[in-house]
């Protein structure tokens, strides 16, 4: 695969810890490249996180390229500017546009791009529910390459379902108490647990409230969306591939019988779920 294969989309994953991003070439080939890690970034440290993955991905015209952008926050009408950011605060009121030196990204939800590319890697097995844990926590519904619609371009603001597992819960980067985001979101793991995701995955098994509140929430959406295949995505979703097994047993004990039978609890494959289903989104 040399540098001079024309690229026919890339895929760019704005991210609460780093920059992740993917580069479709004309013959069908995947290339990913990932920034360094940062902690509450300034606009010109994303820019610099993005320009870096561009030049792994060996761009050398974005112009050229269709590109599809996955940023965290609530956007203007028009698309293309972020007017709330809870999980990257210095996205707010920058133009999307200028971030990425491209004219016209095509601007997608991350849990809703992991989505198109899980579904696409593993074939049409019915509805899937994919949750993308990591600095926040999103999702996304998606029927055969239609996404569902309830609340701003989702299914709702799962990540702020309240799973309260006690009387003094937690309060979320949203001011939500009991909120999903408060237990099994990043910054409430790292609070938990330390920096270190060793020390994490630890942390994992000797406290049980993450799995439990998660399992909570899995549930609710059995009742809800009754999805055939869940999906554990971003950071924190690959973390738990380990936890599967409890993580299933909790979920499916005394389950509503609403619940389809033959649902399935998965992990995603990678981190780059979110920007190559951002690429391929480009192209449609």
């Amino acid at each position: 695969m040399g540098p001079s294969e024309p690229i026919r989309s890339i895929g760019i994953d704005i991210g609460g810890s780093s920059v992740k991003a993917a580069a479709l070439t004309e013959c069908g080939a995947w290339r990913t490249a990932q920034s360094e890690r940062y902690r509450s970034p300034d606009p010109a440290t994303l820019r610099s996180a993005v320009l870096k993955c561009l030049r792994e991905l060996r761009v050398s015209d974005v112009d050229q390229s269709s590109m599809g952008l996955c940023v965290p926050g609530r956007r203007d009408a028009q698309g293309y500017t972020i007017v709330e950011s809870v999980n990257v605060p210095a996205l707010t009121g920058v133009d999307l546009r200028a971030l990425v030196d491209h004219p016209n990204p095509m601007v997608i939800g991350d849990a809703e791009a992991a989505a198109v590319d899980a579904q696409e890697l593993r074939g049409d097995r019915g509805r899937l529910l994919l949750l993308a844990l990591g600095t926040g926590v999103g999702a996304c519904v998606l029927d055969g390459g239609t996404a569902l619609r309830v609340s701003d371009a989702s299914p709702g603001h799962f990540g702020q379902i309240d799973v309260s597992l006690e009387e003094d819960a937690p309060i979320g980067p949203d001011n939500g108490r009991g909120s999903l985001e408060a237990y099994i979101g990043a910054a409430a793991l790292i609070t938990r647990f330390g920096e270190d995701e060793d020390s994490i995955r630890a942390g994992l098994v000797a406290d049980d409230r993450p799995l439990r509140a998660l399992s909570r929430a899995i549930r609710v959406a059995h009742a809800v969306y009754r999805p055939r295949v869940v999906c554990l995505a971003g950071g924190v979703g690959l973390m738990l591939r380990d936890h599967l097994p409890e993580l299933d047993r909790l979920v499916r004990s005394e389950l509503t019988s609403v619940a389809r039978q033959d649902w399935v609890l998965e992990c995603a494959d990678d981190l780059f779920h979110a920007a190559r289903g951002a690429a391929r989104s480009a192209e449609m």
